[in-house]
């Protein structure tokens, strides 16, 4: 994602006025992960999910994790890769 920000921050400099590059990507990327609760688990390597039932799912070699709230905070969604 950072790289399409500078991408847009060199596209539209002109009308970004006295904020440098790394200030426009960082004020950029808080914006848009409070706006989608997105939040990276840079230290995550396993998941479990548990129902009524015990382990429903496990994964103990993930690559990455990001969990994300959408829908109004209805809905949890868990990325690994």
């Amino acid at each position: 994602m950072n790289s399409n920000l500078k991408k847009i921050f060199r596209e539209n400099a002109d009308k970004i006025n006295g904020m440098s590059e790394e200030k426009f990507v960082e004020v950029v990327s808080t914006m848009f992960n409070k706006r989608i609760g997105s939040s990276f688990l840079p230290k995550c390597n396993r998941v479990e999910v548990i129902d009524n039932t015990g382990r429903a799912y496990t994964n103990y070699n993930c690559k990455s994790v990001e969990k994300q709230m959408q829908d109004d905070d209805k809905t949890l969604k868990i990325f690994i890769r």
